[in-house]
């Protein structure tokens, strides 16, 4: 069967295509507004963005190519020289660390419309990019320092290249394809999955139906991905990698698919579909315990059942009637699917938001399938409604509500940092606890703060109990410029450092398991008194007059 556009089946009228298609830039305009209002918002930076900063402020762009990045962190080399780029031009603040991800967050939404206007009808571009434009989520990323937001466009543009070049089999075509694949994979890591995707569909599609030379040709570009991957992989991930801890971290939020039986690889896939149905495409309606107190009927009434339902008739609609499409688009699932068993590749949270594209193109071809349906077509309208109320109720909430956006990913550092350099007076002594040394560096450099704090150690390792660690502890408490007045500030909740592998239950449990920094607060408050106080979501500060300090003091 030949391949051929989708978008003129259409569930509509032609007349009617007209409003679909006003409606498809409307949702486009309204995506655009509330990213650019994230972006000005300029929320603080969260831990993550933190620890990839670190690096973007401290290293030139040599450094970022030829060294390993703080933090145990990776990212596409080309993100980072981009990243870097802005903050050289736009200066040390956080609107120039996210210039990159927010401009690549607007520019796929325009190249998400072109893609969904090839395969689906004037209704399901719209639909599809609703979805895009508002998923809670797939906004977040557009206003963070990390590389998911350009990994979900790369996704897109590798997709609309196979469009593009697919059916050519001129050199000029061949070479401009796996040379524009070849780039994109050095600014984003999952892109190989895409492009993996295509090859293998492809190859498996032109040698099914026995087209030789069409496939002998494809190797061209294919060979081109794989030997840029492979000299990316090389330099830069395999020489920076030391995942040991961190396949524990994923393993331990079950984000490896389970290779011991199929049943229990066939369930795991079922719980991952149905989590990235909220993270990254936010498709679920939210619900607290106290509206649906038992468990399952909370879930069901999350409204799971009508976008996995879509999913499914969109899979089987594209098997049927566009075998190819089908095959470019379910490959690169099937390879996240089959990393993820071989603990190559977390399914988790932000790790698939580069899928995103790929799964809101299943469902909208399932609701159109499914609102043709003679018991179905009456009340389309609301078939509609029920999807995309979930992603359009959330965006609106967040921009009443800012600091909801991204949830527990949304960190007010800054707030308390800066409630210190506006409180503190000449002779104050700054005391940051270990687990917020690193968000601490890197608000030093972009909040200008002036005061020289005591870096407190990580001294856990060198403690075997409560008691041991309490008294090491005092080591650092020597460092300041006492008795007199001390400002303690800590991470309210962090309890692990990055590379952790040991459990140490002693400190990650207990009365101090939720708010480790207390632990320094009570010794300290039995020294002296606290003049004042500042919480915030993400870290506290303390004003303390000491009228002693441990022995062994200066």
């Amino acid at each position: 069967m030949s391949e051929k556009p989708l978008a003129a089946n259409s569930l509509f009228t032609k007349t009617a295509a007209i409003t679909w298609k006003v409606l498809a830039y409307a949702v486009i305009a309204y995506g655009i507004l509330i990213r650019t209002f994230h972006f000005f918002y300029n929320r603080s930076l969260w831990l993550d963005e933190i620890y990839l900063s670190a690096s973007l402020l401290k290293m030139s762009l040599w450094e970022l190519v030829s060294t390993p990045l703080d933090y145990q962190q990776q990212a596409p080399i080309g993100l980072l020289l981009l990243v870097k780029s802005s903050v050289l031009a736009f200066g040390e603040n956080e609107m120039a660390l996210r210039l990159i991800p927010f401009l690549c967050g607007i520019i796929a939404l325009f190249a998400f419309y072109r893609l969904a206007s090839y395969y689906l009808s004037p209704a399901g571009v719209f639909i599809s990019t609703a979805m895009i434009a508002t998923a809670p989520f797939l906004v977040y990323h557009s206003v963070e320092v990390k590389q998911y937001s350009s990994g979900l466009l790369m996704s897109i543009i590798a997709i609309l290249l196979y469009i593009k070049y697919s059916k050519r089999q001129d050199w000029p075509a061949l070479l401009i394809w796996g040379s524009a694949g070849a780039l994109i994979i050095w600014f984003s890591h999952s892109a190989i999955f895409l492009f993996a995707g295509i090859a293998f569909g492809l190859s498996l599609y032109h040698i099914w139906k026995k087209n030789w030379q069409t496939f002998l040709l494809l190797l061209i570009p294919f060979g081109m991905w794989m030997i840029s991957f492979l000299i990316h992989y090389f330099l830069f991930i395999a020489t920076s990698q030391d995942s040991e801890w961190l396949t524990k971290w994923f393993q331990e939020r079950n984000s490896y698919m389970p290779v011991t039986s199929p049943i229990s690889a066939a369930k795991w896939i079922l719980f991952q579909f149905y989590r990235m149905l909220e993270y990254p495409l936010g498709l679920l309606w939210s619900w607290d315990e106290h509206t649906f107190s038992n468990f399952i009927i909370r879930n069901v009434m999350r409204m799971p059942l009508l976008p996995m339902a879509c999913f499914a008739l969109g899979m089987i609609a594209w098997f049927r009637m566009e075998r190819k499409s089908f095959l470019i688009l379910v490959f690169p699932i099937l390879l996240t699917l089959i990393a993820s068993g071989l603990k190559f590749y977390p399914v988790y949270e932000r790790l698939t938001v580069f899928l995103a594209p790929i799964l809101v193109l299943f469902i909208t071809k399932g609701v159109e399938k499914l609102i043709r349906l003679k018991w179905v077509k009456p009340v389309s309208v609301l078939v509609i409604i029920l999807l995309l109320a979930a992603p359009f109720a959330s965006s609106i909430t967040q921009l009443a509500n800012p600091h909801k956006l991204g949830g527990y990913k949304n960190a007010d550092y800054r707030r308390t940092f800066e409630f210190v350099e506006n409180n503190q007076i000449e002779g104050d002594s700054v005391y940051v606890y270990w687990n917020l040394v690193a968000q601490y560096k890197v608000y030093k450099q972009l909040s200008r703060l002036s005061y020289d704090a005591v870096e407190g150690k990580d001294l856990r390792s060198r403690s075997s109990d409560e008691a041991s660690y309490l008294k090491n502890i005092e080591t650092d408490i020597n460092q300041l410029d006492g008795p007199g007045r001390v400002w303690l500030i800590y991470d309210n909740t962090l309890n692990f450092d990055i590379g952790d592998m040991d459990e140490r239950t002693w400190y990650q449990s207990g009365k101090y398991a939720s708010q480790p920094g207390t632990r320094v607060l009570n010794k300290l408050k039995t020294m002296g008194k606290i003049l004042k106080e500042y919480k915030s979501r993400s870290a506290s500060a303390y004003l303390i007059d000491l009228k002693s300090i441990p022995s062994g003091s200066k």
